[in-house]
């Protein structure tokens, strides 16, 4: 049940940013922030890294769903894009609709991703 609900947040994630999401870091940040900043609870911890926030699980966790056929990984130029497939993409809108803060709809805003640069510096700060 709550892996479900952590696949179908991703699935959702990525649906928000136009079904595909460019840049492995960038997802990471996304998803650091909705847990952090806007209170989705997901299961994933984080520590500060080269780039920012990064979380092995989460990183586990999307090559799971990969292998299980929801999302591709691809190299395009400089980056991993992260996209949904049809399989991905029939069980995200096929699933409820969980509590969601009003944030989670906010993901296309570029300040979002921004943001994760103060809250690196935060991390940073804390551990020194």
């Amino acid at each position: 049940m709550v892996e479900d609900i952590v696949t179908t947040t991703l699935l959702r994630i990525i649906r928000l940013q136009g079904g595909a999401v460019f840049g492995v870091k960038r997802f990471q940040k996304l998803v650091f922030l909705l847990k952090h900043e806007h209170g989705v609870p997901l299961p994933f911890p984080f520590r500060d890294y080269k780039y920012g926030p990064y979380s092995r699980e989460l990183k586990a966790f999307v090559d799971s769903m990969v292998r299980r056929g929801l999302i591709t990984r691809q190299r395009k130029g400089k980056c991993d894009v992260i996209q949904l497939t049809d399989s991905g993409t029939a069980l995200e809108k096929s699933a409820v609709d969980f509590d969601y803060p009003n944030s989670i709809f906010k993901l296309d805003d570029p300040l979002l991703v921004s943001q994760a640069y103060a809250v690196r510096d935060k991390l940073k700060a804390a551990s020194s």
